[in-house]
């Protein structure tokens, strides 16, 4: 089993407990029985301690660690074994003996002792030198630290703009302001307020948690967005992969709450009471912030500005991904096939017209429903463009009466793909640029919209296989080019 699995949230609270000085002489006991019962969580609490002092003492602690480690013959003499550190003992430094492992009241120094005496028998913060030069490093008596107020772990607070952390053996995370986003620990992670967008890059981060005032998110390997701040709950947008959500109840309760798995293109939005309401519509930025949609017009000056649908079923919870600007080549076509690229058809690349396009990414499996009917919103006169795959499918009657044909094509890149079990959709290799790899052929249809309002779209009238989705781009009205035919 692995050490993370075993490490329960009451035990967490423990933890947290024991390193800002809040936890009781009877939570120290369960505890330290805790830890007995359970060793391999022991590793989940190196690395806890490691992060506690990497972000908390600034990584200025090399002549008081050294210090410390002259004076660890004295200090494993004093006690006797710990359960903790491969048989490293820590002394008591309230003057309290005992053999329990936390026999004491002192719990704040205790807990930075135990943490120093932990990593130090380990070898774990050999990690400090190799960052930072003895220039760069200003002492820092140790013994002062076990005397004071423990430092509190960072926290990233932004009153506007966006910052990336970069989480050593997990993956990244962006933080949009105005937002308050802590660190709890090397695996758990809190927003208060704000947007942040989390990118799990290696299987070591698998099981990453973040804590919200509405219920926690665990990741399963994926790209994940949450928005905390609205009155009516926070969101949650799975932009690949997979993640759970617990709902019901605060953090520290287990029974009562329920679990509901997410996957690519899943947004949903949350409450404290379990309520979970469908998100339709996302946009994305080039510097990895993402936007909740309502459709009001003061909230974007994209063109496209919402996208909605008549799909009300309980089990639907798909977002529509409206990217502002990014029609271009090799950009992703679906919220729902992981690696599907539009591209020019040849290596002259795409139509002039369509470069720098605000364009939606809908749901390739929406085209066997017959009864779908999507609404876009324009915030000013536009040319809305319909990518359809007019070769395998008849154009429905909606399409021919309100567009115009060019006689431009585009091209679709079929990468891999999968379902939400895993299963193999596409097993194709991707390529780079236009007129590379290209799997299926597009037209492009086009109607002249001379003001902002909704505009209606329907089905692509089909259930073969072997289809496509159509894709919708837009341009404004007043930017018009000459179409290029490939």
């Amino acid at each position: 089993m692995s050490y993370r699995r075993e490490v329960t949230r009451e035990a967490q609270r423990w933890f947290d407990g024991l390193l800002n000085g809040t936890l009781s002489d009877a939570d120290a006991a369960l505890l330290d029985k805790w830890l007995v019962e359970h060793p391999a969580a022991i590793e989940y609490f190196l690395d806890y301690c490691q992060l506690h002092i990497d972000l908390a003492i600034d990584l200025r602690a090399d002549q008081a660690l050294d210090s410390f480690r002259k004076s660890q013959d004295a200090v494993a003499s004093a006690a006797g074994q710990s359960a903790i550190g491969g048989g490293t003992a820590i002394a008591p430094i309230s003057g309290t003996g005992g053999a329990s492992l936390f026999g004491m009241s002192r719990w704040v120094a205790y807990g930075m002792a135990l943490c120093a005496a932990m990593l130090v028998t380990v070898g774990g913060l050999a990690w400090w030198s190799n960052e930072r030069t003895k220039e760069n490093r200003a002492p820092l008596d140790f013994s002062q630290l076990a005397t004071t107020e423990t430092p509190s772990i960072s926290s990233v607070q932004l009153g506007s703009g966006t910052t990336t952390l970069e989480l050593p053996d997990i993956g990244s995370v962006v933080v949009e302001g105005p937002a308050d986003f802590q660190l709890l620990g090397p695996m758990r992670a809190r927003l208060n307020k704000g947007r942040i967008k989390v990118h799990v890059k290696k299987p070591s981060g698998y099981g990453f948690v973040v804590e919200t005032p509405d219920g926690e998110v665990t990741d399963l390997g994926t790209q994940f967005g949450l928005d905390v701040g609205s009155p009516t709950g926070t969101g949650l947008v799975v932009f690949q992969g997979s993640v759970d959500l617990r709902l019901g109840q605060s953090p520290e309760m287990i029974e009562g709450s329920r679990v509901e798995r997410l996957f690519g293109g899943d947004g949903v939005r949350f409450s404290k009471v379990g309520e979970l309401n469908r998100i339709m519509s996302v946009a994305t930025g080039t510097d990895g912030t993402f936007r909740l949609l309502t459709g009001a017009k003061d909230e974007s000056s994209a063109i496209i500005t919402n996208v909605t649908d008549n799909i009300r079923n309980d089990g639907m919870k798909k977002f529509y991904e409206i990217v502002p600007g990014g029609m271009g080549e090799d950009a992703l076509a679906y919220v729902d096939r992981q690696e599907h690229e539009w591209n020019g058809l040849t290596s002259a690349g795409m139509p002039a017209y369509l470069l720098g396009a605000d364009y939606v990414k809908p749901f390739n499996n929406d085209k066997f429903r017959s009864d779908i009917e999507i609404e876009v919103t324009l915030s000013k006169p536009a040319r809305l463009f319909i990518i359809f795959d007019d070769q395998r499918v008849a154009p429905p009657e909606w399409l021919r009466r309100d567009y115009q044909r060019f006689g431009d094509r585009i091209g679709l890149d079929m990468g891999k793909s999968f379902t939400e079990k895993g299963e193999v959709i596409t097993a194709l290799d991707r390529a780079v640029g236009p007129g590379q790899s290209i799997d299926q052929a597009f037209s492009i249809w086009e109607r002249k919209v001379p003001k902002a309002g909704r505009i209606k779209l329907g089905s692509i009238g089909s259930d073969k296989v072997l289809s496509a989705m159509y894709g919708i781009a837009a341009v404004p009205l007043e930017q018009e080019k000459t179409g290029q035919k490939q």
